[in-house]
């Protein structure tokens, strides 16, 4: 198999926002027939690169996604938590322990602790083991956490590496970690700091990987205006400092706006939100007119779709470099369907996404699903419960009928779930408008 193998398998959460119960977005593909190509195959083991979600307003899409970058943030920055020094936790916005959102809408399960879990395989593991890593936390901090490794073949027993409760940290394997490193994370962890994190922090090379799983992946939150207008006016350090990753960029959006010929950088002395002065920038666009003019234009006049796609660049690139995983919020929101569409067939594709890349996106627009390009179990929708105000979470291809009939490959995914056929759609009403 060539290129890295770092493969999502698994993300289960339970008790985070809208979603009450435990819910399970499986990357695993199923037996079924359509599109083989799409499936990462390695020893037991198929994966897929996509998994697309839809829904109506409101049924969870984001907090799905959400509950993975709480995760992922958890994972990374849990060393800044110390519980010890509550006046540095409240004035230190950086280091502010940021408790979970549990489900409100029942008292019982607002003041228990969320639950989130991963399998996934890492780089260069030719042994092709699954880990399975996970925490439960509520508003006081870390209640359990624990680190498990499944070899291969589907008879070999799970090794259970580390153990965490209230009580303290077991560590069950010192094929793994030595008895000083074990000994070490035991006197200075904090009840609100992960062992992953410390772990990686003190060299440890199996929690560092582990953490390297989560801080290698991308985020890109569409949801909001807020977070659309953050995502899109960032530059990255090397658009700022090589002119060979700005010639790139143009290339890019060359393919879809060929209009746009370089970019300019003017540097500035703005404050940041600190007060403090850093360096700045102001990004031009310079477009070229028929008679050979050029014409500089501040890059936030450009199109809200130009400037998502430059700003999704750099994170598509380093996920097809690395092999990891791009979560997308809002992922056709300002798009071209067919821009949207070569996105995605460049996942599906195995000779362009040579190191199994996983895309994970939300979406509102049915096109994709008329267009004969997804496999059934890459096709999710989330469902709200308006009695109960909760989310659910599940695959076309797990999706039966009234009548207990599976969804056929053959069926016109996107007349079907417009009518309803699927679910998760909204229920409209009739409303007035009153003068």
């Amino acid at each position: 198999m060539k290129g890295q193998i770092i493969m999502l398998i698994q993300f289960r959460f339970s008790n985070w926002k809208s979603f009450k119960n435990e819910t399970v977005l499986d990357l695993r593909a199923d037996n079924i027939s359509e599109f083989p190509e799409h499936i990462i195959k390695v020893p037991y083991l198929k994966t897929l690169p996509l998994s697309i979600i839809y829904g109506a307003n409101g049924s969870g899409k984001t907090n799905l996604i959400s509950a993975f970058i709480y995760m992922s943030s958890y994972v990374l920055f849990s060393l800044n938590y110390d519980d010890e020094d509550e006046e540095k936790i409240e004035n230190s916005k950086e280091d502010e322990f940021d408790p979970p959102s549990p489900f409100l809408f029942d008292e019982r399960y607002s003041k228990k602790e969320s639950s989130f879990e991963v399998f996934f395989k890492l780089p260069k593991d030719r042994s092709y083991k699954t880990y399975n890593y996970g925490f439960t936390i509520d508003s006081k901090g870390i209640n359990r956490e624990w680190l498990n490794i499944k070899p291969k073949s589907p008879d070999s027993k799970i090794i259970k590496v580390i153990e965490r409760d209230k009580k303290g940290i077991n560590f069950l394997s010192s094929n793994y970690i030595d008895e000083q490193l074990s000994n070490s994370i035991k006197r200075v962890i904090r009840n609100r700091t992960l062992f992953v994190t410390l772990g990686a922090k003190l060299n440890v090379p199996i929690l560092k990987e582990v953490y390297n799983f989560f801080k290698q992946n991308e985020f890109d939150d569409f949801s909001s205006s807020l977070s659309s207008f953050f995502i899109t006016s960032r530059l990255t350090k090397d658009f700022c400092n090589k002119a060979s990753c700005r010639k790139e960029m143009v290339d890019f959006i060359s393919t879809f706006d060929p209009s746009i010929k370089s970019f300019e950088l003017e540097k500035t002395n703005d404050l940041d939100e600190t007060g403090k002065k850093g360096k700045h920038y102001n990004l031009f666009s310079i477009h070229e007119t028929k008679d050979g003019k050029s014409i500089r234009i501040p890059f936030s006049e450009e199109s809200s779709g130009t400037r998502k796609m430059f700003s999704m660049y750099p994170d598509i690139k380093n996920v097809l470099n690395k092999g990891s995983v791009l979560l997308v919020d809002e992922f056709n929101s300002k798009l071209h369907p067919l821009l949207a569409r070569a996105i995605i067939l460049k996942f599906l594709d195995p000779n362009q996404n040579k190191n199994h890349a996983q895309l994970i996106c939300t979406s509102h627009e049915p096109w994709l699903l008329g267009s004969k390009t997804l496999r059934r179990d890459e096709i999710w929708f989330t469902q709200k419960n308006i009695e109960e105000a909760t989310s659910s979470l599940y695959s076309l291809s797990d999706f039966s009928d009234e009548n207990g009939t599976k969804i056929r490959s053959d069926e016109n995914f996107e007349k079907n779930y417009m009518l309803g056929k699927y679910d998760g759609v909204p229920v409209l009403n009739t409303f007035e408008i009153k003068e």
